[in-house]
């Protein structure tokens, strides 16, 4: 299992971007501890994540507003 920085440094991107997918239910964890627990995201929850990223971003082609095509 992964900590939240662990992850965020694969993605290369900050802890709070994971908290904030982790809140939205983007991003599956599990709490381990009393309280709030420390969050732990699986291999499988983490690539299950990326997947769906992948697909989302395929289908659609993303809006440029900046560029005149």
């Amino acid at each position: 299992m992964l900590t939240v920085k662990q992850v965020a440094e694969r993605l290369n991107v900050s802890q709070s971007i994971i908290y904030a997918l982790v809140d939205a239910g983007q991003i599956v964890c599990h709490r381990i501890g009393v309280g709030r627990g420390s969050i732990r995201i699986t291999e499988e929850d983490l690539a299950r994540y990326l997947k769906s990223c992948r697909n989302a971003a395929s289908s659609s082609k993303p809006k440029l507003r900046h560029l005149n095509l």
